[in-house]
């Protein structure tokens, strides 16, 4: 449950992309070079690579998001855990200071409205998957539907290719229907569950898995 990505859009962007540079935070783009995202032509949206500045609204925006999804019947203490914990400012500040994590964050009119946080070189709980993990993917509910989810996963696997990975993977809660379904429609296959325990709780995950295609998008 805790680990499972949150789906946005329903259905992957069909029409109006274009290519534009990836820039950090600071409007540079030597950090890293030769990347490229892709967003609607006609929408305002902006995609960059996050840095530590960013962690308090990451922070929050990931709590937001994770408690929208989760905590419908209310509140108790192991979502109140994950989210002071796991999704605190100061989670994210360790996140953006390794190497073998990539954060991105989405923006719309000055605001942050969606993020994805990629790691590396993490263990995929399939030992037959070697590849790039999507650690967590959240974009706020009033952005569901624009193709931002879609923007963001689209970026993962350009880092994919870029990283010489042959696969990337992710793992979602059983439960959610939804964010299964989402996965689905971008070509990621499910190849079996992982528990994953919290607070001495197990809860099923699906590990869902996309193979990467020769050459770079």
């Amino acid at each position: 449950m805790i680990r499972a990505a949150v789906p946005e859009d329903a259905e992957p962007i069909a029409t109006g992309l274009i290519a534009v540079e990836l820039t950090d935070g600071q409007g540079n783009e030597e950090k890293c070079p030769d990347i490229h995202y892709v967003r609607s032509a006609c929408d305002e949206t902006t995609y960059r690579q996050a840095v530590v500045e960013d962690a308090q609204c990451i922070s929050v925006l990931a709590s937001q998001v994770f408690m929208d999804t989760y905590a419908a019947r209310g509140v108790n203490r192991d979502l109140a855990i994950e989210v002071t914990s796991t999704l605190s400012i100061e989670s994210f500040l360790k996140r953006l200071e390794l190497k073998t994590v990539e954060l991105f964050v989405a923006e719309h009119a000055g605001y942050m409205v969606g993020l994805i946080d990629l790691d590396l070189e993490s263990t995929c709980p399939d030992p037959a998957v070697t590849g790039m993990e999507v650690l967590r993917l959240y974009v706020q509910r009033p952005f569901h539907r624009r193709g931002i989810g879609c923007a963001l996963m689209r970026l993962a696997e350009v880092r994919t290719r870029r990283a010489s990975h042959q696969a990337i993977w992710l793992t979602a809660w059983a439960g959610n229907l939804a964010a299964r379904d989402f996965y689905r429609s971008l070509g990621y296959k499910d190849v079996g569950s992982t528990p994953y325990f919290f607070e001495g709780k197990a809860y099923e995950n699906r590990i869902l898995v996309k193979q990467m295609s020769a050459g770079v998008a």
